[in-house]
């Protein structure tokens, strides 16, 4: 069941950046970050921008289709039997979110190389302009506070030609908008982004446990009603593995920035290495889940 195949997935990942990375910390040298450190971090941020992307869109995608099981069997057809977990302009703000931090990398990127350093701090400062000047809705509401603070930081690195004092100062704000990025997901699964989905297929369940389990007639129905209940339940557990795995990315992400702020550009590298593997560890599990799901679709039409 998918619940098994998550906490496979979760003890994977707990060893792996509980001692791997521990163990890189510890042995990686201190030194100012060179210009081949910077493109790591921001394939980071693309990776866990498309993540993001992709994760919201198949809790959408698989809530969706419990609610049209769940609608077809409801009296009336009422557009509040179906509701979005993360609604789409949301998602757009997510995206919006990763490219102002990974402009901001490019920039830094610049400021390493000699050959294009000039003038590039004016650039940073008009970009903490632009962040500043960010529509509230142009961003996701929880995150506003951080990028606020990076762009306050970069608009005092007008004069900053030293790139490593350039990280060092706008990291607060990075860490702010990662944190705030991984409260958003939730750290367990009844806190943010987690809750509401946990809550959403908490009401699909419920359905199933008043009306196809309690008013069945017979053991047969009751128990065909079950296996409803706990593929639902297996299907929720997965989904919240998927929205975890975001969240340990994120976090990944932010230790990798505030590694390069301490010049250790070594352990910055591994960490994005984490985060491209939880990537891709992430679309076996979604290609798993579909396969379950499209092998319960067939065989339901063959019965």
């Amino acid at each position: 069941m998918f619940i098994e195949i998550f906490r496979w997935f979760d003890n994977r990942k707990i060893m792996k950046f509980g001692v791997g990375a521990v163990v890189v910390l510890s042995t990686a040298c201190t030194s100012a970050p060179t210009r081949d450190a910077i493109p790591p971090f921001r394939q980071g941020v693309i990776t866990a921008d498309q993540q993001t992307s992709k994760t919201f869109v198949d809790v959408n995608s698989f809530l969706r289709a419990r609610q049209i099981d769940r609608a077809a069997k409801q009296p009336t057809l009422k557009e509040d039997l179906f509701v979005q977990a993360i609604e789409s302009s949301d998602i757009s703000k997510w995206h919006r979110a990763f490219s102002i931090i990974d402009g901001y990398a490019e920039m830094i990127e610049r400021l390493l190389d000699p050959d294009q350093r000039s003038g590039v701090e004016s650039e940073l400062s008009a970009l903490g302009e632009k962040i500043n000047s960010l529509n509230k809705t142009q961003i996701p509401a929880t995150l506003s506070a951080g990028f606020n603070k990076l762009g306050g930081l970069l608009i005092q690195l007008k004069s900053e030609r030293d790139a490593l004092n350039a990280i060092r100062k706008s990291d607060p704000a990075i860490q702010d908008i990662f944190n705030s990025m991984a409260e958003a997901i939730g750290s367990d699964p009844d806190s943010g982004v987690r809750g509401t989905v946990r809550t959403s297929w908490g009401q699909m369940m419920a359905t199933i446990s008043a009306n196809d389990f309690l008013k069945s007639a017979n053991s047969t129905a009751k128990h065909a009603a079950v296996v409803r209940y706990v593929d639902i339940m297996d299907q929720r557990d997965a989904e919240d593995g998927l929205l975890s795995a975001l969240r340990l990315s994120i976090v990944t992400l932010a230790k990798s920035h505030h590694e390069l702020s301490q010049g250790r550009q070594v352990s910055s590298a591994a960490l994005i290495k984490l985060v491209q593997e939880e990537y891709k560890a992430y679309r076996d599990q979604v290609k798993l889940i579909q396969d379950r799901r499209d092998a319960a679709a067939k065989k339901g039409d063959k019965q």
